[in-house]
């Protein structure tokens, strides 16, 4: 175990030593960083800076949306925990299992894979579309109209 916790220890330290490394620090391009300290957290969290005022409104929203959004999901949650069958074999492992489906497939993935679906060039639903338009145009050359020479 102890190579695994090493390789994700590394893997997760390096990113975070490089953005806290940037994060007090200046660049101007061609790779010359100069050292600003905490200079930008400072005017970052002064309202009376231009910075800080357009950073206070979104912070406040997003504060609001989580308070809001775990006051529901919190007691939703001890429902759902309440509600589950406490006895036999096969009830409560088919509710875990119906319950964890969503977390398999983040929201963010599936509008991902639609997208790709559709394309006309790569995705099934394109391509199946691009077959039909052909063969309905194929079909309704080969077929004569009343009234066509």
């Amino acid at each position: 175990m102890l190579p695994v916790v090493v390789v994700v220890a590394f893997s997760a330290l390096v990113p975070l030593m490089t953005v806290v490394n940037y994060s007090v620090q200046d660049t101007f391009g061609n790779n010359q960083f100069f050292w600003n300290g905490v200079g930008w957290f400072a005017e970052l969290l002064d309202p009376q800076s231009e910075l800080g005022a357009r950073f206070s409104r979104p912070c406040g929203a997003t504060c609001s949306f989580s308070a809001i959004v775990l006051a529901i999901e919190i007691p939703l949650g001890v429902v759902v925990a309440l509600a589950m069958p406490r006895q036999g074999v096969d009830a409560w492992p088919f509710c875990l299992v119906v319950m964890a489906l969503p977390l398999l497939i983040p929201w963010n993935v599936v509008g991902t894979i639609w997208q790709i679906f559709a394309r006309s060039d790569i995705g099934l639903l394109g391509c199946g579309r691009q077959l039909a338009r052909d063969r309905l145009q194929l079909h309704a050359g080969s077929v004569r109209r009343p009234g066509s020479p």
